[in-house]
């Protein structure tokens, strides 16, 4: 092999000059990646830039995502620079569910609580964490504690105790569980950790069978119970996972008091007010989100020839550990990101933008989705089908479409939303089977694929 590659060597021609294309290719020792011992080949490649700006260089042939980061600092200023002039509504979503100000205040009477909660900063609580925080601050606990957001080190960590093998959103709940308890026995002490069934999930579709969450996803807080069960009440921690269901508002003040009531000494009607100072948190958000699409949409009736990306997934790829940090990828290429949820909830609006649909009698109203899949059962599929309409009608909005390994639920939905997006014309990038792997290079070259679609298109970036 060695002698394999010496003569590889001597034969390979000299680097390329840059020619009148623009493109200038390097491949020789010195652009070999010196990251580890596989020392593996690499091609240097430089494009001119547009009207004589500075040029854009790409890594190809490396063997891992760590091989595509050698090209030295430049691309990165750029790309600061970029991301600084447009919205990543998808990062947004992640910050706003979990800002402090939901902790509100409490209710009048309430002396504060000193108990401590943990909360791993998974699935659900990227639909509802706003309404649990404010429930608990209204009763007195102001401290409770989210696990920090999914990273490499973090999953690694805690990966050790899965009982069975469910898609990657669900296997890490237990390294976000094994993180508060780390937490705890270095002197951070917990009194419960809270990990709810979210049974149901609220959303702005109609007509739907159901809004049912996946059925792994509503079993997770089982999956901790059997995993790290012994280990919680080892240490004296309360397990705390009642059944939510946020669709019915009686069932749920009764559900909230069950699991609260006794442990903090709340009366039935201070309950069912902290239950309504939750909600109020969960509006907050739509609101601000919806605000930010807004000002995106406003500004690409304003401007033609610019494009913007709709993130289509589930709620819990807003964490950048499932989502592999895409919106900022998408910024650093130009585009500013909005989300499922961020889609305005305006009915003038949407009526407009789909107004051939309801003119031909296709949909009852705008949230009808009944003619893309007639027995949607579950929340998230009902809300990519209804997004996806949105983006196909609008004309300048793009899609990136999110899903992860061995997800059974999403997995209808593909054909009627690549069929519906083709018809508009729509450009479209699916990054399905998501997983702990992060390949950088191969999402940044599908990526600036799906980039350059959307130029030809005429929806370029806006930096």
């Amino acid at each position: 092999l060695s002698a394999l590659d010496a003569g590889a060597r001597a034969t390979r021609p000299p680097p390329r000059a840059r020619d009148d294309s623009g493109i200038q290719i390097r491949n020789d020792e010195s652009t070999r990646c010196g990251l580890c011992t596989n020392r593996c080949a690499r091609s240097f490649v430089e494009v001119s830039g547009a009207d004589g700006g500075a040029p854009i260089a790409h890594v190809v042939g490396h063997a891992c995502s760590e091989g595509a980061t050698a090209l030295g600092d430049r691309p990165s200023r750029v790309a600061r620079r970029k991301r600084a002039a447009t919205l990543n509504l998808l990062a947004e979503e992640a910050r706003l569910f979990f800002h402090p100000r939901h902790a509100g205040q409490r209710l009048s009477g309430r002396s504060a609580s000193r108990l401590r909660i943990g909360v791993p900063r998974v699935l659900s609580m990227y639909r509802a964490a706003p309404l649990f925080r404010a429930y608990l601050g209204a009763l007195g606990v102001t401290d409770v504690v989210f696990s920090p957001v999914t990273s490499d080190a973090l999953w690694r960590a805690g990966a050790s105790h899965g009982a069975n093998d469910p898609c990657f959103p669900v296997k890490v709940v237990l390294a976000h569980v094994h993180r508060l308890l780390e937490d705890h026995d270095a002197g951070r002490r917990l009194d419960a950790i809270f990990v709810p069934h979210f049974t149901h999930a609220v959303t702005p579709v109609r007509h739907c069978v159901d809004t049912a969450s996946c059925p792994v996803i509503a079993a997770a807080p089982s999956l901790v119970r059997a995993s790290l069960g012994e280990e919680l009440a080892r240490r004296g921690i309360r397990f705390l996972d009642p059944m939510v269901t946020v669709t019915e508002p009686q069932l749920l003040r009764r559900q909230m008091f069950d699991a609260f009531g006794e442990l903090l000494d709340a009366s039935e009607t201070e309950s069912r007010h902290a239950v309504k100072a939750g909600v109020a948190a969960c509006q907050w958000v739509d609101d601000r989100l919806a605000e930010g699409a807004r000002a995106i949409l406003e500004r690409l009736d304003r401007e033609p020839g610019h494009g913007a990306v709709l993130v289509i997934g589930r709620p819990y790829h807003s964490d950048p550990g499932l989502n592999h940090h895409v919106g900022e990828e998408l910024q650093a290429l130009g585009f500013p990101v909005l989300t499922v949820r961020s889609i305005p909830r305006d009915d003038d609006w949407l009526a407009r933008l789909l107004a051939p649909e309801l003119g031909a009698g296709a949909i009852a109203d705008v949230y009808d989705v009944r003619d893309l899949a007639p027995e949607v059962a579950n929340s998230g599929v009902a809300e990519r089908l209804f997004a996806a309409r949105v983006a196909a009608r609008h004309g300048r909005l793009g899609v990136v479409e999110l899903s992860s390994f061995k997800c059974g639920q999403d997995s209808p939905a593909y054909g009627p939303v690549r069929d519906l997006l083709d018809r508009a014309g729509t450009p479209l990038c699916t990054l399905h089977d998501l997983d702990e792997t992060r390949p950088v290079a191969s999402l940044r070259l599908r990526l600036r694929t799906f980039a350059h679609a959307m130029a030809e298109r005429g929806s370029g970036p806006w930096t």
